[in-house]
């Protein structure tokens, strides 16, 4: 069996498995991947370490200098040195002062040793901390990136957002993340002594245990959607906090203190990440138009703006704009035409 070190190695120079760890595989890389890792738990140590690599993370512990074999071979000289001039009766209380001063000399010397070996290790500690600095996966309007993790969990990053880790992120046994704009999130279960992942946003935090979830900071405030598991929110000020179940949504405004919970179908908010169709449940137009606005950069003229008012049931296939755009249209009896950046509702 091949060394689990030298497989990892291999890995990450891998041009299929470094573009599975950045999101960029295609389907049947992704796919290859994914099954991989979730074949053991071996594979997944394995998957850790070479997405390490990729990023440059291979540390080595600076070695312990044998401060004890120093010291023995500096007193091994002394006491023989100590012993010749003994053989002077004349000398002896001059051989006596001069040990004296070496090992006087030794000790300084010991503690020169010790201070140069913590130098080295704050020197040492502040190059990693220099080398785990942050990093970030940006999306621009109409793209999504898809994360793949060593535990098999997910990461989908919706258009222009940004994701921010730190590059020693996976090595920490509590993972953070910022998040800019909005994602979804299949995070492999954990048991529940602790959070395994932390989404910070500017209005506060999400901890997740193990999950799917979407959060979105879009207008200013934080929105967050449990479709299974369970996850807890508190405010940016630790002045609220709330723990969600499936089907509800949390709402917290950046700045405020209050947290506002609402049943919802989880649906209507995973499906535009995870499925080639949006799920509509008594959704106003409004809520549609406002995603079309996020994720594609759109700006909206309407012409009665009782037409938003409008209320969507079922499902709509997505395949490009201009065909989602088209359904609508049909299924409400409007007229919604692009022109530019700019959408028309009449």
């Amino acid at each position: 069996m091949k060394d689990p070190a030298q497989i990892a190695k291999q890995l990450s120079k891998d041009p299929s498995f470094n573009r599975w760890i950045k999101g960029e595989g295609n389907q049947a890389e992704t796919k290859k991947w994914n099954r991989w890792v979730q074949k053991s738990e071996r594979h997944r140590r394995i998957a850790k370490q070479a997405q390490q690599l990729a990023a440059g993370l291979d540390f080595k512990e600076p070695e312990l200098p044998d401060i004890q074999k120093e010291w023995k071979r500096v007193r091994s000289d002394i006491l023989g040195n100590h012993q010749n001039k003994r053989k002077n009766a004349d000398m002896k209380r001059y051989s006596w002062d001069i040990t004296a001063s070496i090992f006087k000399a030794a000790a300084v010397l010991a503690v020169v040793v010790f201070a140069g070996y913590a130098s080295y290790l704050y020197q040492g500690s502040a190059q990693a901390e220099e080398k785990a600095a942050t990093s970030t996966i940006k999306t621009v309007y109409g793209q999504k990136k898809t994360i793949n993790l060593p535990d098999g969990s997910k990461i989908i990053l919706g258009a222009h957002s940004q994701l921010t880790y730190k590059d020693d992120w996976l090595d920490q046994p509590l993972k953070k993340i910022s998040l800019e704009g909005e994602a979804f999130f299949d995070i492999a279960p954990k048991k529940k002594d602790r959070p395994k992942l932390v989404v910070q946003t500017h209005g506060g935090t999400v901890s997740v245990w193990g999950t799917r979830f979407t959060v979105n900071t879009h207008n200013s405030r934080t929105q967050v959607v449990l479709d299974e598991g369970e996850v807890k929110i508190e405010t940016r000020h630790k002045d609220a906090e709330a723990t969600l179940k499936p089907g509800e949504q949390a709402i917290f405004k950046n700045g405020s203190s209050g947290i506002v919970l609402k049943e919802v179908n989880p649906k209507v908010y995973t499906s535009w990440f995870t499925r080639n169709e949006l799920v509509f449940d008594d959704t106003p137009l409004s809520v549609l138009i406002s995603r079309l606005e996020q994720n594609f950069g759109l700006e909206t003229e309407v012409e009665d703006s009782t037409i938003l008012q409008k209320r969507l049931s079922g499902s709509v296939e997505f395949q490009e704009l201009d065909s989602l755009t088209a359904a609508v249209s049909k299924l409400l009896d409007i007229q919604m035409k692009r022109n530019g950046d700019t959408l028309i509702i009449n």
